[in-house]
């Protein structure tokens, strides 16, 4: 059944880079057509499918943001579901070494920002400036920084199970954590958030990981 679920998942894909000085789209759900992912209603406002694509195919934000972001010239007034690819699960995840001093410089997560430079880190590095699903406002948000205490209870968890964490839906749930958690964790959403690839597989992730939490205190319990 898991298999089944997730044979038609798209390739993971990281965060697009923020370029300069941020305008994101602002987003509305609108029922559109067959296997239509999205639709441009103007020059920085998108209508979102609210009818999810068909068991073959998906819709990616970022796909959405990379569509939205070619020149009007050539960009088709739609972008439609695209092929669904598979991917890999691993029963290990691996933690890697952690980073001091990569907390904001100022205020908290989720932060707003126009530029990378508002997402500056007390180390003096700074971390992107990302577009996320919101519906009423065209700046961006910072992406959390892996090694911040915004992953703190990650990183309690790498240290409690020697930075070697077992399970497939435990490493695939932190791996579309570190991702695509300013996605998650940002207001203003759209309603039909799940049609897209990045929202609906952290819902499966965070689902299927509950179920095994709970086979797994059911079994300590009756062992016990």
């Amino acid at each position: 059944m898991v298999k089944n679920m997730l044979r038609c998942l798209f390739s993971l894909a990281l965060l697009g880079t923020a370029l300069g000085w941020l305008s994101c789209p602002t987003i509305t759900c609108q029922s559109l057509g067959t296997n239509t992912c999205a639709s441009l209603l103007s020059d920085n406002s998108i209508a979102l499918n609210s009818n999810p694509c068909d068991e073959t195919r998906q819709c990616s934000y970022d796909l959405v943001l990379t569509w939205f972001s070619l020149d009007p010239t050539v960009r088709l007034p739609t972008y439609g579901c695209v092929d669904a690819q598979g991917i890999s699960l691993t029963t290990t995840w691996t933690c890697p070494n952690r980073a001091a001093s990569k907390d904001l410089v100022a205020g908290s997560y989720p932060k707003t920002c126009l530029t990378d430079s508002d997402c500056a880190l007390q180390d003096g590095t700074t971390n992107e400036c990302v577009c996320t699903p919101r519906t009423g406002s065209t700046s961006g948000f910072c992406k959390p920084n892996l090694s911040s205490t915004y992953y703190s209870s990650y990183w309690d968890l790498c240290t409690s199970s020697g930075n070697i964490i077992e399970g497939q839906y435990e490493g695939f749930y932190w791996y579309l954590k570190q991702q695509y958690a300013v996605y998650y964790d940002t207001v203003d959403l759209p309603d039909c958030k799940e049609t897209l690839w990045e929202f609906a597989q952290f819902t499966i992730a965070s689902n299927e990981l509950s179920g095994a939490r709970a086979l797994l205190l059911a079994a300590g319990l009756f062992l016990g």
